[in-house]
């Protein structure tokens, strides 16, 4: 009889269905939840502002959503942003027979209520290697998706010297502009910026001075879907990665990328501590002062590099936390 697990989790870029389906390869039959009641922006912003005013209706609307979802083998709970002591203790008395686990995969500035959910878990994991030493959470770094990766077409020459593609927040849009002033004449250069929500596009547009640097096909309000992403990736010489000033731990965009064999340009130094890394294949710049050699990106990757990076596919992720 195959196991049961409850899987809680954001949609954050649909990973949750890639997690999904690897606990499906490994024999586990999920249920998902998502961890905010709805998707719209202003219950994301009336959670992590206001979550005391919250509680009464996250409790409400969850223990109606779980009422008649049986009894799991297993519990993994990935940030749960909208979900409460309360309602983890529910879970353990009338639907688990197993163990509670919750994944941050950002950091505890950046994660309402973690602290509070990580003291009724049976164990909490982390991306953050400075979250993980200060709180005494299970390391455990994010994953890349090897099945994406082989349904990339290999290119030959590079397109780009440079790209970026990701989400807006904190001072992003300030290294890019950055990154663009300080680079060569004839750099290369594919920038994507998704912005979730038109009131945070117009908010940045008159507040932030760096937008304007900005062509109108470099910022967007729908995402650019994974294996166009990751085609990008594929036609560039590297990759620029920009990680949240409150957050020491390594992007997914990090492994995804260098799990491709190509180059990662990043503001993040506490890469340095990984196995994996090489000065070859991943240069750190300065936020505030980026400048890459030019001549790092003609160097070569060295052809069995991506190997170095297998310990972080997904496979392994699951695996970490689906221990019984």
């Amino acid at each position: 009889m195959k196991k049961r697990i409850l899987l809680i989790s954001s949609d954050f870029f649909k990973y949750y269905e890639l997690i999904s389906k690897e606990l499906e390869n490994q024999g586990w039959v999920v249920t998902y939840m998502n961890d905010r009641p709805s998707t719209n922006p202003f219950m994301k912003i009336f959670i992590r502002k206001f979550r005391f005013l919250m509680t009464w209706y996250l409790n409400a609307f969850y223990l109606k959503k779980i009422k008649n979802s049986g009894v799991f083998d297993h519990v993994l709970i990935i940030k749960g942003e909208g979900i409460t002591p309360k309602l983890i203790r529910h879970i353990r008395q009338h639907h688990s027979r197993g163990k509670i686990f919750l994944y941050l995969w950002d950091g505890i500035k950046n994660s309402t209520g973690a602290l509070q959910n990580a003291a009724v878990v049976d164990q909490t994991f982390t991306f953050d290697p400075q979250d993980s030493e200060h709180y005494n959470f299970s390391l455990l770094p994010l994953f890349y998706v090897e099945s994406v990766n082989k349904n990339i077409e290999l290119k030959a020459d590079a397109q780009w010297d440079i790209s970026f593609v990701g989400s807006v927040h904190g001072d992003r849009l300030k290294v890019i502009n950055r990154m663009r002033k300080n680079s060569v004449t004839g750099t290369r250069f594919f920038i994507f910026v998704y912005f979730p929500s038109k009131l945070l596009f117009y908010f940045r547009k008159f507040l932030d001075n760096s937008f304007s640097s900005f062509a109108p096909g470099e910022l967007s309000l729908k995402t650019l879907p994974k294996q166009q992403a990751q085609a990008v990736f594929n036609s560039s010489r590297a990759v620029l990665d920009v990680h949240h000033m409150n957050q020491t731990g390594l992007t997914m965009r990090t492994l995804e990328v260098l799990s491709l064999g190509k180059k990662l340009v990043t503001t993040n130094e506490t890469i340095k501590k990984y196995p994996f890394y090489k000065e070859n294949c991943i240069w750190i710049i300065d936020r505030n002062n980026p400048q890459v050699d030019p001549a790092f990106f003609t160097s070569e990757v060295p052809a069995d590099y991506a190997v170095l990076l297998k310990p972080y596919e997904l496979a392994q992720w699951v695996k970490s936390l689906t221990k019984i």
